[in-house]
């Protein structure tokens, strides 16, 4: 569904996979990465320039960020629906898929269990 705040940021709507939320990077060299919540943009928000944030939108991105990805244990950083989400960390995996070869996908966090 497409918003009508679409057509008030710079956004490319193919991408949007998750909406309320903050991008943390723009110009991303993979695109779909400007549209990934991550709590980065926690920190995005808090350096930026107030003019860039409304109250209300600054809000419901926090609740978002907090309802995906707090966990018991932490905090995740990249939320679980994302494509490129795998939760099983395994460092010595040596398998072929570049999510979780080498241990790439140590950044996702097995913040649930």
């Amino acid at each position: 569904m497409k918003s009508e705040l679409e057509s008030e940021f710079n956004v490319n709507p193919a991408l949007i996979h998750r909406r309320g939320i903050y991008k943390d990077t723009f110009g991303a060299s993979s695109e779909y990465c400007d549209y990934q919540l991550r709590p980065n943009m926690i920190v995005a928000m808090s350096v930026a320039p107030e003019s860039l944030f409304s109250t209300e939108r600054a809000l419901e991105a926090l609740k978002v960020a907090k309802d995906l990805l707090v966990g018991p244990l932490g905090i995740r950083t990249l939320d679980p629906a994302d494509w490129n989400y795998v939760g099983d960390y395994d460092s010595g995996d040596s398998g072929a898929d570049p999510k979780t070869a080498g241990g790439f996908n140590y950044h996702n966090g097995p913040v649930s269990q």
